[in-house]
């Protein structure tokens, strides 16, 4: 299938128009989403998620955690130290936990220094209520 002139190809904006849209759109986001997706399960919410994951074999699991990182390109020079990652450029790492329907209900950008999974999870407030049994 041949593409419509005009329509192919990668569309070409410079980084400031970039970086604006992407803080219009993410405004945007959370002013849409706030109450109702950006915000942690209630009870009922999380005993629903336990009750599907334990039919699937998994009990007591409430979601999905991952942590990943992606380098920062306009990371400020004097932060580049302190956010230096395994490939030696500044790496921003992200916790979440999301749900098979893609309900992400923790989301948590590690600490200066958290270069691995185990520092960001150390320093996860997630963690934190769970080790103080909340």
């Amino acid at each position: 299938m041949a593409c419509h002139p005009g329509l192919c190809g990668t569309t070409k904006i410079g980084s400031s128009t970039a970086t604006e849209s992407l803080k219009q759109f993410s405004r945007a986001v959370v002013h849409h989403f706030k109450d109702e997706d950006l915000c942690d399960p209630s009870a009922e919410e999380l005993q629903s998620i336990a009750n599907e994951y334990e039919r699937l074999g998994f009990p007591g699991c409430v979601g999905c955690l991952d942590c990943a990182g992606w380098e920062w390109d306009a990371c400020p020079v004097g932060w580049h130290e302190n956010y230096k990652g395994a490939s030696k450029k500044p790496t921003l790492r992200m916790e979440a936990v999301c749900h098979d329907d893609l309900y992400c209900w923790h989301l948590k950008f590690g600490a200066p220094g958290s270069k691995n999974d185990l520092n960001i999870l150390y320093s996860s407030t997630l963690f934190q209520r769970i080790r103080r049994g909340e």
